[in-house]
């Protein structure tokens, strides 16, 4: 009875202590987004791009406050028009709650991959430690980092589960989101021969990167921002990427704060 207490108390304490450090970090990310002498988050990227929709103008072409630009397909500009007449504040917050609520689902996934409980549970706290500070530097920046990791590992939990085409589908919905995913998880459906997988990736493709986007941009502006957008990533190749309006803020081996794999690696 004394031991079952006393793990109940230790478990109340984890979480009162683990709620005041996430509502400490979550003012600390909407401070820095919204309030802050320098809005320092990606979100406003995102946003911009979403307000350049409904106003006609190229989503890859416009400059948040730091002029930096979109680099992502269109689909997550789409998703986020709703969110363009709220204030900035209210969006970091949103932000940050779907963030910490796909972080959690990560810890949930991972989980459920282990048959030994006690064994997961200290192989996922060992990764968790590895990883905490990119974590807390993708949450704080208001970056894609977190839900695209979420993303990339639901279909495995889903595949396990038996639900192979809503794998898939999940699957190609993460790649268009970000592209990430579709280095690693195609080519296991493919090596495993999981049809039905890469048959849900391929539905999950079709209607996230071209349905969607054909129906709110028409098909000729749908195919101009698809070659946007290889032009803009694919000039960080070659010899010439120094050239790239996006060499500072997403390619230079030799900035701090950028998604360079230097910056990542520091």
């Amino acid at each position: 009875m004394l031991s079952y207490f006393s793990l109940s108390k230790a478990k109340l304490i984890t979480c009162i202590a683990l709620l005041i450090g996430l509502t400490i970090l979550g003012y600390s990310t909407v401070y820095r987004a919204a309030w802050g002498e320098k809005s320092r988050t990606d979100l406003t990227v995102y946003l911009r791009a979403a307000e350049a929709i409904p106003a006609g103008e190229n989503i890859y072409a416009v400059e948040n406050q730091r002029h930096w630009h979109y680099v992502y397909l269109p689909l997550l500009a789409i998703l986020l028009i709703p969110f363009t007449s709220l204030p900035l504040w209210l969006n970091a917050l949103l932000w940050y709650a779907l963030s910490i609520a796909t972080l959690f689902g990560t810890f949930w996934g991972l989980k459920t991959l282990f048959r030994d409980q006690e064994r997961g549970w200290a192989v996922i706290s060992a990764c968790f430690l590895v990883a905490l500070p990119p974590l807390l530097n993708t949450l704080t920046r208001g970056q894609l980092g977190v839900l695209s990791l979420f993303l990339t590992l639901l279909p495995f939990v889903l595949d396990q589960s038996g639900k192979k085409f809503t794998a898939g589908f999940i699957l190609g919905f993460a790649i268009v989101l970000k592209m990430s995913p579709l280095l690693i998880l195609p080519f296991y459906f493919l090596l495993n021969r999981n049809w039905r997988a890469l048959a849900g990736c391929a539905a999950g493709g079709f209607l996230f990167g071209l349905f969607i986007p054909i129906v709110v941009f028409g098909p000729e502006l749908h195919y101009a921002y698809l070659r946007n957008y290889y032009d803009a990533i694919s000039g960080g190749t070659g010899n010439l990427a120094h050239q790239s309006y996006l060499w500072g803020e997403l390619f230079t081996p030799f900035a701090g704060d950028n998604q360079s794999f230097y910056a990542v690696l520091t």
